[in-house]
């Protein structure tokens, strides 16, 4: 679900907030890590 390229920024907390479609696919938890080359990876 997470493909493509997004332009984002972190809040002073070092928070991302993610745009409501991702919120409402991925559910109320999730984690965001560290993937290869650099990307992002979910795990609902």
């Amino acid at each position: 679900m997470l493909i493509g390229q997004y332009a984002h920024t972190l809040d002073p907390k070092k928070r991302l907030s993610l745009p409501a479609k991702f919120r409402k696919e991925l559910g109320k938890r999730v984690v965001i890590t560290n993937g290869l080359d650099n990307c992002l990876s979910s795990i609902p």
